[in-house]
């Protein structure tokens, strides 16, 4: 039995992009550990622990019932005031996103969101309302975190909410 698959499929399905959407936290902000959910047990594994000068900028995740390029589902940064635990189903609204490439991997989508019952972010709804210094350090992190496995990571830039929605009506249909 895949335990992790079941508690998925009970996360509410997207069904209007423009409504907010639910993801699923699995590295909570200021953490070094690279967590993944393991689908046959329904719990985390860790991938990697990065360098001590290297950790995330803001929740990291994912949006259940799609699929990146990369054959997962399609990653989400959510933005909270406070560190989420890990495995927290979380509402919330997308603002926009960015593209990262390698060389080995090409280019891949990421969501940037705010979440919904913080009310510190109850005013962001673009890319514009999120500070520039929470976007450099997004940036700076991405460009960094996989240097000490010798992979360099190309940031391609930010996008605003349409191109990012339209990321996930494909990442959905991609699912399906």
């Amino acid at each position: 039995m895949q335990y992790g698959k079941q508690w998925l499929k009970k996360v509410p399905k997207i069904v209007d992009l423009e409504k907010p959407i639910a993801a699923v936290c699995e590295i909570p902000a200021g953490s070094r550990c690279k967590y993944q959910l393991d689908k046959p047990t329904g719990h985390l594994k860790l991938g990697r622990v990065m360098a001590p000068d290297c950790s995330y900028p803001v929740d990291y995740g994912f949006v259940p019932r799609t699929l990146a390029s990369d054959g997962m589902e399609i990653d989400i940064l959510i933005m909270s005031s406070e560190p989420l635990l890990p495995l927290t189903i979380v509402e919330c609204r997308i603002i926009g996103g960015f593209t990262l490439a390698t060389a080995k991997e090409g280019s891949e989508p990421k969501l940037l969101a705010a979440a919904l019952q913080d009310p510190a972010l109850g005013k962001v709804h673009s890319l514009e309302h999120v500070d520039h210094k929470l976007r450099e350090r997004i940036e700076r992190f991405f460009t960094t975190y996989k240097l000490v496995e010798h992979i360099e990571t190309t940031f391609e830039g930010w996008a605003d909410r349409p191109v990012a929605l339209s990321w996930l009506e494909k990442a959905i249909a991609a699912a399906k």
